[in-house]
């Protein structure tokens, strides 16, 4: 019996139909979605922790703390990358099982906004650090809560806030006081294009090649290769230098002196 042609459809053709939502199904829109539901979050402050309700205390009605901190992102010029979205990612996942375990989880964020890039970068293009960094954490912020993740934004900071780092300034004379911190020199490897310290991870060998000079041209050019160290960020071959971290002028700055020595 011959099988009518327009009753026959081919794997193809029936994968379509299947992966086409049905009249009574809608279209998951994720950007939609998200929004929709990051805003209800926001009016309701479902995130926003109460901690006069998290004290440890063994009273039924108060709910047992957690401190869940990640780590706070470097607020570069051209914005968040995905390497932290994945870090993020898996913090946050674990926040949100600690408060399905009943926990009162306490989720800040903030920004680790001192850096030699965007310090270079900045006077690149003539522009004030400060500046530079205001106009960065505002990109920065809005990627991540982009995320959705479960983050109290009423308590935030940024580590280049005055109010800030006179507390971790403050910190490090107590422990000059004490003679827990000491000022001395050390040999650094140093990057005379990025101005700043690199540890031995951050440089790498590089293999340059050249060909020697011979004055009897006859000769056939000897090729000779030889390895280099360099700066993993930009290339540049480091020197030897001595770096010397001295305290003597806070509260106000911390000053980095160092006398670079050619390698």
């Amino acid at each position: 019996m011959k099988k009518n042609t327009d009753e026959v459809k081919t794997k193809s053709e029936i994968a379509t139909d299947s992966a086409s939502p049905r009249n009574d199904e809608i279209a998951y829109d994720p950007q939609a979605i998200s929004l929709k539901w990051q805003e209800k979050w926001k009016l309701e402050k479902l995130y926003q922790t109460n901690l006069d309700s998290a004290n440890g205390s063994s009273d039924s009605q108060l709910r047992e703390p957690y401190y869940t901190l990640m780590m706070f992102p470097y607020p570069s010029a051209e914005g968040l990358h995905i390497g932290g979205i994945y870090t993020f990612t898996g913090v946050d996942a674990f926040a949100r099982f600690k408060r399905m375990q009943g926990y009162e989880v306490f989720e800040p964020f903030g920004l680790d906004a001192f850096g030699i890039h965007s310090e270079n970068y900045a006077l690149k293009i003539g522009k004030h650090p400060m500046d530079l960094a205001n106009q960065t954490e505002e990109n920065f912020y809005r990627q991540m809560q982009a995320t959705g993740s479960a983050i109290d934004w009423s308590r935030k900071l940024e580590t280049n806030d005055p109010n800030y780092y006179k507390w971790t300034q403050w910190l490090f004379i107590q422990l000059f006081k004490h003679g827990l911190a000491e000022r001395k020199k050390a040999k650094v490897n140093f990057c005379p294009s990025c101005k700043t310290v690199l540890a031995d991870e951050q440089v790498i060998t590089q293999l340059k090649t050249q060909n020697s000079q011979l004055k009897n041209t006859n000769q056939k050019l000897e090729v000779q290769e030889k390895r280099i160290g360099v700066c993993e960020r930009c290339g540049t071959r480091w020197r030897k230098g001595i770096w010397s971290s001295g305290f003597s002028r806070l509260p106000h700055m911390r000053t980095d002196c160092y006398i670079i020595s050619k390698g």
